[in-house]
């Protein structure tokens, strides 16, 4: 009579398993954190094209003239423009707009993570600055 083969994995095999994925994890999760920070760098720069193509159509129907916003007023601003609030849901990345006879001028700062703080800006000419560079 043979004696059956045991079922199952030794201990032996299991951490070796365990220590190569860990290993992988360990590579990995740098290139995740500057892919989510890439990733907030380049919606706060489409929501700034939004808001540059929001202003001038504004301007467009109204002979020229760029809306006045103060901060206090940012709600009001977006149902002129017909936008939604800008701001993710997370509080990433906020937005401010000031505007004037002159032109406008659009502002995301990043909050929190690696780049806090710093700012994406857009003018009137489709200008873009800041000091947050691209992740």
């Amino acid at each position: 009579m043979l004696l059956a083969r045991p079922r199952g994995y030794t201990l032996m095999e299991v951490m070796v398993t365990v220590a190569v994925i860990g290993v992988l994890a360990a590579l990995a999760m740098p290139r995740f954190g500057r892919t989510f920070e890439r990733e907030r760098w380049q919606q706060a720069g489409d929501m700034l094209l939004a808001i540059y193509h929001g202003e001038r159509l504004y301007a467009l129907r109204n002979d020229g003239v760029y809306q006045t916003t103060t901060p206090a007023t940012q709600a009001e601003w977006r149902d002129k423009l017909r936008m939604d609030n800008p701001t993710p849901p997370d509080g990433s990345v906020t937005f401010a707009v000031g505007a004037g006879a002159g032109g406008f001028s659009a502002t995301a700062t990043r909050v929190g993570g690696p780049s806090n703080g710093k700012t994406r800006t857009i003018n009137g000419n489709r200008v873009l600055g800041g000091t947050w560079t691209r992740p």
